[in-house]
């Protein structure tokens, strides 16, 4: 019980070493959706850590954040030098720090196993089983909840105003998986109206890992990525963060679901068979998809044709309910792949159709959106590695013969230097339902660009991490009303100069077109907009039981024609671990001072174990909280957080059906974990 009480701490500091890279992929998607993704990782390591002395490249590769030439020299100093006997002797190892090595400790065993494709019936008592239940309210009374006499009859929240989640968590040793997932946002209905069962999503899985030729059987739900998400890839990737070397993508085949997002999954089931090298995946969903429905079929009562998918997962209004489930969605996929130690070749074929025309609103900018029932798409993939350089890419195709190709390589020089090139080319009428691969848009279409990323280690205790991004857009996008381009431009300065005291800098450049609208022209003028962004975070370890955060940023946005907006926030955070008693306390208090919007800033800050919680900051005002985390028995956790934004010369907060009356928003949290 020692080993998973220090992995679960671990996965707590895991949690707030990833800050930075979650704290970019929020502000650039704008939603928690895929970085949920890296909390329910976490979680299975925690539970099944990666015995390392015995593990194979593709086993070390669950530790995600890890690159891959650091994944490729673990394994050769292990088969050079032996088993290692502690974290420490990772330090060792070319391209591990003593910061790598602390965070990667308790995910790891030091026993040596040896690989045995037998599940013997009478080790599944072995597992561990965890319950997590979690509760989240807005305390103030939102407008939506006002009675639908002062609101209408279709203008309001059908539900209660709590959010509600359980998951239910079977490991036995990462082969055999078992979970179920129920989930109601804040407004839904539960036991009741359109959820007389109970929560809005549930959700289950079954996986079963190497059991002889069968590497991988999923039923239920689960997630499927391939090549550099081209043609598929459901849920989490880093894209353009600090994280320079991990802007390649490693295909993670497939795995069982476990997030509460309704959407970015495939509901059925999956398999991988490995006849090495070979490895054959196959592939069958069918689940509905909420979408926006603007014609019914009279003789069915089903949607016909909709105009768009849509994918906030809220059935909270009448609106929303009357979305719900519009289309089903039937899936088909396969992989083939070639896998040596240094080289990876695959190929993915996936198709899909939907029970109703998807028809979007004929606009300019959307002249290249998928219109129709069923879409394909064909890729190749590649990856081969010499020495100490990568070179990797992937080429696809889709049934109306548009085009994306991405290609790059990295170089891991020696022990100071890194860089990572990925040129990419997306053609306008390239069209994929189920891609998530790098480039400035989500939508893998209309989109062309060069990123070079380089890492540097002047010092041992100091990395100096940058990219430069350059990217087009041949034809409209949103917002944009003719072809554009811009850049986007990162440096950051980390500096460790003990073990207790961690300093970070980062200064971000972006630089777009973006549309303009004068009063009474005719159409609109296409301008430059430039976002700067100043930031510095410490980390200094007090004592062994304190442990003091402090963030400061600055932004500023500027438009052509309508100037400068500008933003700067300050937060303190203090952690502190009492001595005598199984409790840990959380105390926040941060300033934001922000023009508008435009000028936003996200600001991480702790939350309850395994979630994420990075506010969008604009306005002028104050951001606190208190949580605590009390530990009554080792198989049992509790997190409460209480946390509150006050907002200086506002009458309301919030806006629509999501409006308060008055300038406070406060929040309740609460978690209940159970282990056994």
């Amino acid at each position: 019980m020692f080993v998973q009480v220090q992995a679960q701490n671990s996965a707590e500091d895991a949690l707030n070493s990833l800050r930075e890279v979650v704290t970019e992929i929020v502000s650039r998607t704008e939603e928690t959706a895929g970085v949920d993704e890296l909390a329910d990782m976490l979680y299975r390591l925690a539970n099944s850590p990666v015995a390392i002395n015995s593990a194979t490249s593709e086993e070390i590769e669950r530790l995600f954040w890890l690159s891959d030439f650091q994944v490729q020299n673990i394994r050769k100093y292990i088969l050079e030098h032996g088993p290692l006997a502690t974290k420490y002797e990772l330090t060792y190892i070319q391209g591990i720090s003593e910061e790598d090595a602390k965070l990667l400790g308790p995910f790891l065993s030091f026993e040596t196993r040896k690989h045995d494709d037998a599940i013997r019936l009478s080790r599944l008592t072995d597992g561990h089983n965890r319950l997590i239940m979690r509760s989240y309210s807005i305390l103030e009374k939102q407008k939506g909840y006002l009675t639908p006499e002062v609101l209408t009859a279709s203008n309001h929240f059908t539900g209660t105003p709590s959010s509600l989640y359980m998951r239910y968590a079977y490991d036995y040793e990462n082969r055999i998986l078992v979970g179920v997932t129920g989930e109601k946002d804040a407004g839904e209905e539960f036991f009741s109206g359109k959820n007389k069962n109970g929560f809005d999503f549930y959700s289950f899985h079954l996986q079963v890992n190497r059991f002889k030729f069968i590497k991988t059987l999923v039923l239920g739900d689960y997630r499927v990525n391939y090549g550099q998400g081209l043609a598929v890839w459901s849920g989490f990737s880093f894209g353009k963060t600090p994280s320079i070397m991990s802007s390649m993508q490693r295909s993670r085949g497939i795995s069982a679901y476990q997030s509460a997002d309704e959407n970015n999954f495939f509901r059925g089931a999956a398999m991988t068979l490995n006849f090495k090298p070979f490895e054959i995946s196959a592939w069958v969903s069918r689940h509905r998809v909420d979408a926006n429905v603007t014609a019914l079929d009279s003789a069915t009562n089903t949607a016909k044709e909709v105009s768009s998918l849509q994918t906030s997962g809220l059935h909270a209004s009448p609106g929303d309910i009357a979305d719900e489930d519009a289309l089903r969605c039937d899936v088909l996929g396969e992989n083939i792949s070639f896998i040596k130690p240094n080289l990876h070749i695959g190929t993915t074929a996936i198709y899909h159709r939907y029970s109703g025309f998807i028809n979007p609103e004929s606009l300019p900018y959307n002249l290249y959106y998928f219109r129709g029932e069923s879409n394909y798409n064909l890729s190749f993939d590649y990856r081969y590695r010499i020495r100490n350089v990568i070179i990797f890419g992937e080429e696809a195709a889709c049934r109306n013969g548009g085009m994306a190709l991405l290609n790059g390589f990295q170089a891991q020089v020696n022990t100071r230097f890194g860089i990572s090139l990925i040129n990419r080319y997306y053609q306008q009428k390239y069209q994929a339902m189920f891609g998530n691969a790098f480039g400035e848009n989500s939508r893998i279409s209309n989109e062309s660009g060069m990123f070079v990323g380089v890492e540097l280690k002047p010092l041992k205790y100091v990395t100096l991490s940058g990219y430069i991004d350059l990217f087009r857009f041949p034809w409209l996008a949103y917002g944009i009303d003719m072809p554009s381009d811009g850049h986007e431009l990162m440096v950051q300065l980390g500096v460790i100069p003990s073990s207790r005291f961690q300093i970070s800098f980062q200064y971000r450049n972006k630089k777009k077109n973006g549309n303009f609208s004068e009063e009474g022209a005719a159409k609109n003028s296409i301008i430059n907009t430039t976002s700067d962004r100043i930031r510095c975070q410490t980390t200094y370890t007090v004592t062994n039981n304190l442990i003091w955060r402090n963030r400061l940023e600055f932004s500023n946005y500027y438009s052509e024609g309508m100037g400068n907006s500008r933003g700067f926030y300050t937060g303190q955070e203090l952690e502190f671990s009492m001595r005598k008693l199984p409790l840990k306390v959380y105390l926040h208090y941060g300033l934001f001072d922000t023009d508008d919007y435009n000028a936003r800033i996200y600001a991480y800050e702790s939350d309850l174990l395994y979630t994420f919680n990075i506010p969008a900051l604009s306005g002028k005002g104050s951001r606190e909280f208190m949580m605590i985390k009390y530990a009554p028995t080792k198989n049992i956790d509790l997190w409460i957080k209480y946390s509150a934004s006050i907002y200086a010369g506002q009458n309301t907060v919030g806006s629509g059906l999501y409006e308060i009356a008055g300038n406070k928003k406060s929040e309740v949290r609460a978690q209940l974990l159970f282990k056994f």
